[in-house]
């Protein structure tokens, strides 16, 4: 999972140790790993205050939380949500490039009947993704969006066109990317999101890529 760094104040002097991002629900709690060693894990205490670092491709985002215990395997800490790291996430949603193959259908606005364009993501984050198609929808057009994730996992969102552009091709053959909007996503799709994207996002840190 997403690799942080957690600071806390042992004994009236700050300790700091590695660990990652092994769960979270938004709005409600995250857990993290715990310390290896036993006697740095024992150092930590329910309602001990934490200082969390993230470091993403776009710079460092740190907030502080608040320990509530142990996860249920006893692995990992659980903390409260952070306030800060929310407001973060909601203003600027962390975008991975990734390829996913994406159908997206929407109505044709001279005749009304409903297309269906097959292409490819260029990038995804919570808040939306740019998806490269053979035709261009315009601006303000509402989609319905079919995202095929790994291991035939498929998901449906509705979703907003916001910009169009055209790519230069080698072969001369049409290419348009268009930046959607997700619209009316549930925590629970949203929360899926995120975590795919802190899972292409550490196997891309793990590769020297992002």
């Amino acid at each position: 999972m997403m690799p942080i760094s957690v600071s806390i104040e042992r004994g009236g002097e700050p300790f700091a140790f590695a660990s990652s991002v092994l769960d979270f629900v938004e709005d409600q709690s995250m857990v993290i790993a715990a310390p290896l060693g036993a006697e740095d894990a024992a150092a930590i205490h329910t309602g001990d205050e934490v200082i969390i670092d993230i470091t993403l491709p776009n710079g460092i985002r740190r907030f502080t939380s608040v320990v509530r215990g142990l996860s249920s395997d006893k692995a990992g800490l659980r903390l409260d949500w952070p306030e800060i790291a929310e407001r973060i996430q909601r203003r600027n949603f962390v975008r991975i490039d990734c390829l996913l193959e994406t159908e997206v259908a929407y109505p044709n606005p001279e005749t009304g009947k409903r297309r269906r364009v097959v292409g490819n993501t260029a990038d995804l984050s919570g808040g939306g993704m740019r998806v490269i198609l053979e035709e261009a929808p315009r601006a303000q057009t509402l989609l319905k969006v079919k995202v095929h994730f790994p291991d035939d996992v498929v998901r449906d969102y509705k979703g907003r066109v916001v910009r169009t552009g055209r790519l230069q091709t080698p072969q001369g053959k049409p290419r348009y990317w268009v930046a959607v909007e997700f619209l009316d996503l549930s925590v629970a799709e949203r929360n899926e999101i995120a975590k795919f994207v802190f899972e292409v996002q550490r196997e891309q840190l793990r590769k020297g890529v992002a």
